[in-house]
C-alpha cells in the first residue's frame, strides 16, 4: 500500500496554508476596496437632492417627507402629497391631495414650505366630463379608489399631465382658463409615464393582457407619427404598486427600468442597455426606481413579502446603486403596514 512520505505531507500542508493566506488577503483587499468605494459614494451623495415621498406609517402618522441618504428624514407636510413629482430645478413638487378640506393638484415649495393650489379636483372632473368621460361623484369614491384613479401629476411646458382611470391627459390654460385634452389611451393598466416638453413623445409603462398572459410593457409613442416602439415586453411581475418601476432623466436621454430581477440603464438615443445590479429573491421585489438628477445613482426599494396578500403586508427597504461601480448601498428599512404613495429624486 502506497504511503505518502512525511515530506510530501508537510508540502501539502504548506500549500494549503499558503492558499488560505492568499484567500484571506484577497477577501481583505475586496472588503477594503468596497469600504473605500462606499465611503466615496456616501460623500458624493451629500451633494444630491433629497428623495421625496408620501407615506402612511403603521402607527397612524402620515405625511410627505424628504429623505437624505445619510439617514436624515424630514417631514415637510403633515398630509400626503400623493405621487409627488419634482420640477426640473428641484425647488417644487406637484402632487394630488385628497383631504376633506383640500382636493386637487397642489404644488409644494421646498424653500419657503408653501402649498399652492394648481387646480381643484372638482374642476378636473368638470373638464373630464366635457370630454364625455364618466366621472363618479366624489362622495361615491372610497379613499383608496380615489388614490388609484387620479394619479401621477407631472410638470409639463404646456401645463400639467396626469393619469385618470388609466388614460393620460394634459391640463393647460387658454387665456387663463383651464382646458384639458386626452393625449394617450389604450386598454393597458398604466403604471407610470414620461413626456417630452411638447407632450408629443411619450414613454408609457403599463400592464396588458395579451395572448393569454399578462405582460409588463414599456413603449415609446410618437403622437405626430401615430407610431410606437416597444422597449420591454416581459411576463408580468406579480408584485407591483401603482407608480411604476421606470424613470427617465430630465433630458430624456437615459432610462432606468427593471426587468427579470435586473435593473438596467437604457440609452434612449442609441437603444443600448447596461445591466447595473440584480436583487434576486423569491420573497423580495423591486417596486420603485428613481434616477438621481446627475444620473450617477439609482434609488430603489426592495419590498419583502409577508404572509398576507394585501399591500399592507409588505416591508420596504431603501437602497442606492452606483451606476459606474455597480456598488449597492443599503440605506434603511421600514415596518410592515407602512404604505408608500410615490417617490421622486
Amino acid at each position: 500500500v502506497y504511503q505518502m512520505s512525511k515530506g510530501g505531507i508537510m508540502k501539502k500542508i504548506s500549500l494549503f496554508i499558503i492558499l488560505i493566506i492568499l484567500l484571506a488577503i484577497s477577501v481583505f483587499m475586496y472588503i477594503d476596496r468596497m469600504t473605500f468605494i462606499k465611503k466615496k459614494i456616501y460623500k458624493d451623495l451629500e451633494k444630491e437632492n433629497p428623495i421625496i415621498f408620501s407615506m402612511d406609517f403603521h402607527t397612524g402618522e402620515h405625511g410627505t417627507f424628504e429623505y437624505y441618504p445619510n439617514g436624515t428624514m424630514d417631514k415637510v407636510l403633515d398630509f400626503n402629497l400623493y405621487y409627488p413629482s419634482y420640477d426640473k430645478e428641484r425647488k417644487h413638487a406637484v402632487g394630488f391631495v385628497f383631504n376633506k378640506e383640500l382636493k386637487g393638484i397642489y404644488e409644494f415649495g421646498f424653500e419657503n414650505k408653501s402649498l399652492t393650489e394648481i387646480i381643484k379636483l372638482q374642476e378636473i372632473s368638470t373638464l373630464l366630463k366635457g370630454l364625455g368621460v364618466v366621472v363618479k361623484d366624489f362622495e361615491d369614491f372610497e379613499d383608496f379608489e380615489m388614490i388609484n384613479t387620479f394619479r401621477m401629476p407631472k410638470y409639463n411646458e404646456l401645463g400639467y399631465t396626469f393619469i385618470y382611470n388609466d388614460q393620460l391627459y394634459l391640463l393647460y390654460k387658454i387665456n387663463g382658463i383651464w382646458d384639458i385634452k386626452l393625449i394617450f389611451e389604450d386598454d393597458g393598466e398604466k403604471h407610470t409615464y414620461f413626456t417630452n416638453e411638447q407632450a408629443d413623445n411619450i414613454y408609457i409603462e403599463e400592464e396588458k393582457f395579451q395572448e393569454g398572459t399578462t405582460r409588463d410593457i414599456i413603449l415609446k409613442f410618437d403622437i405626430a407619427k401615430n407610431s410606437s416602439d416597444i422597449i420591454k415586453d416581459t411576463r408580468s411581475n406579480m408584485m407591483k404598486d401603482r407608480d411604476g418601476i421606470l424613470d427617465i432623466s430630465d433630458d430624456g436621454k437615459t432610462m432606468v427600468y427593471y426587468e427579470k430581477k435586473d435593473i438596467f440603464i437604457y440609452d434612449t438615443e442609441t437603444g443600448k442597455k447596461k445591466r447595473i445590479i440584480d436583487h434576486r429573491s423569491n420573497w423580495k421585489h423591486i417596486l420603485d426606481l428613481r434616477l438621481s438628477e446627475d444620473k450617477k445613482y439609482i434609488f430603489y426599494t426592495v419590498v419583502e413579502e409577508g404572509f398576507g396578500i394585501s399591500d399592507a403586508d409588505r416591508r420596504y427597504h431603501f437602497y442606492i446603486a452606483d451606476t459606474e461601480s455597480k456598488t449597492r448601498i443599503y440605506l434603511r428599512s421600514f415596518d410592515y403596514e407602512d404604505k408608500f404613495y410615490g417617490f421622486d429624486w
